[in-house]
């Protein structure tokens, strides 16, 4: 499911830590960032990227189909089961070089070594499954890519995240952070691919 890359061998050694059990798909999911980088770049492409991701939702407790309907008919102790088991979320975008898009990942326990860990950019993301809203609580993150999204995109993409809970600011995605990164450079010049 996730492609062998480090940042995916990372994010499957994370979530076994986490205890992972179950992974719930949804096999066509409209990403907001990723949307926006389309629009900026990959619907220019001849490589003809489609424009739908995938999400992936994971539990930390084995449930079925039949444990998935009953909190969807807003079966009380069902729904609980499963807002409780929930880890988080990992976007799959359709490019082959940078597949790991928005990801939002429960915390780990904290070790204890006698020095805590520092959590505070955190923030709850809401998400909505077939009508069923899951909340988990952490920090964007998403895989750069040389299109859209460098390094210092992604970093900064991360850090709006994770201080827009201060209500101050809407969440830009990672094409109007490299849009707005080179407002004032000259005319004529490309803005994507972005170089860094």
């Amino acid at each position: 499911m996730l492609v062998d890359c480090p940042q995916a061998i990372y994010l499957r050694r994370y979530l076994e830590d986490l205890g992972a059990t179950t992974v719930l798909t949804e096999p066509y999911y409209f990403d907001r960032d990723y949307l926006a980088e389309f629009a900026a770049f990959y619907c220019v492409s001849a490589a003809g990227y489609p424009n739908v991701c995938r999400r992936l939702h994971f539990f930390d407790q084995a449930f079925d189909s039949t444990d998935l309907e009953l909190a969807l008919a807003n079966d009380e102790p069902a729904t609980h089961r499963l807002r409780a088991a929930y880890l988080g979320f990992i976007v799959l975008r359709p490019i082959p070089g940078s597949p790991l898009g928005r990801t939002v990942l429960r915390w780990y326990a904290d070790p204890q070594t006698g020095t805590p860990r520092v959590v505070a950019p955190s923030r709850d993301y809401d998400c909505h499954v077939a009508g069923l809203k899951l909340t988990v609580r952490g920090v964007a993150w998403q895989q750069q890519d040389m299109a859209v999204g460098a390094c210092a995109t992604v970093a900064l993409w991360s850090m709006l995240h994770s201080s827009a809970l201060a209500g101050h600011h809407g969440l830009p995605t990672t094409a109007q952070v490299t849009l707005s990164a080179h407002r004032t450079m000259s005319y004529g010049r490309r803005v994507f691919p972005t170089p860094g």
